[in-house]
């Protein structure tokens, strides 16, 4: 599947929170949040991706990877954020599910995430891997 994103920035009041990051269901599900820093969630952004759901290479193990392409919306960055118009950032996340029973899962999520500043700057990359088990009672 294909998918935009929109994200207006920073929550505008104190108990309004429709622009924050982490609840933006498509960022959210789409790339890895703990690698984002908390000046890109503030941050007003728009982007592009796509995401593969349930591939399997082998009996009882499904994948999913999401790919995902995002620029900063204004020219100046607002609110503590420090990405802007001309900044840019390419995520891709590979979850794995191991069906050990019918109940019990292995799981294991690989993700990486490529700043570039408008500035040229060169960034880290950043990547996460998680391991652990699901229990469905």
């Amino acid at each position: 599947e294909v998918f935009m994103l929109y994200q207006s920035g920073a929550p505008l009041g104190k108990h309004d929170f429709r622009g924050f990051g982490r609840s933006n269901p498509v960022l959210g599900s789409a790339l890895s949040l703990e690698l984002l820093p908390q000046e890109v969630l503030l941050a007003p952004m728009q982007g592009v991706g796509f995401r593969i759901r349930n591939m399997s290479f082998a009996d009882n193990l499904t994948n999913y990877l999401s790919v995902v392409y995002a620029t900063g919306l204004v020219d100046s960055p607002v609110l503590g954020s420090s990405f802007g118009a001309n900044d840019a950032l390419v995520g891709v996340n590979m979850d794995a599910q191991y069906a050990l029973f019918e109940q019990l899962a292995a799981l294991v999520e690989v993700g990486i995430l490529k700043m570039y500043p408008a500035d040229g700057e060169d960034t880290d990359t950043d990547w996460k891997l998680s391991l652990g088990f699901r229990y469905d009672f």
